[in-house]
């Protein structure tokens, strides 16, 4: 039987930034139907990772609006708190391989790192 990837282990290891130096809480991981979510939380701020059987994954971030005219997205409130919801500028070059361990500890590793860079303003606030 072949050995099975454990993805929601890898984005948790190399994203553990987030809870060590940024303040988040440990990851929740929920899996709804085929698709399996690891969202970070701190406060009303949560960066999600999720990716459905097959495909690659998406990461999202949910943050109370900061205008007036700010889009907020229904389903996303949490603790009754409405939020936005963005996807950051995330590319990385590494390959997601949902069946190779080390490719996606890199790939989070890429991830991790482009999250770091582009978003140091809202990791810091």
């Amino acid at each position: 039987m072949p050995v099975v990837a454990d993805i929601p282990g890898a984005c948790e290891r190399q994203l553990s930034f987030l809870v060590t130096r940024h303040g988040f809480e440990p990851p929740n991981v929920e899996r709804i139907g085929r698709e399996t979510y690891v969202r970070f939380h701190r406060g009303n701020r949560t960066l999600s990772v999720s990716w459905e059987a097959g495909l690659a994954p998406i990461v999202e971030i949910f943050e109370p609006p900061k205008a007036p005219t700010d889009k907020v997205v229904s389903w996303a409130e949490r603790n009754g708190v409405a939020r936005t919801r963005r996807f950051p500028r995330v590319r990385p070059t590494t390959k997601f391989n949902p069946d190779d361990t080390s490719l996606l500890e890199r790939y989070f590793a890429e991830v991790a790192a482009q999250l770091e860079k582009e978003e140091e303003s809202w990791l810091a606030t």
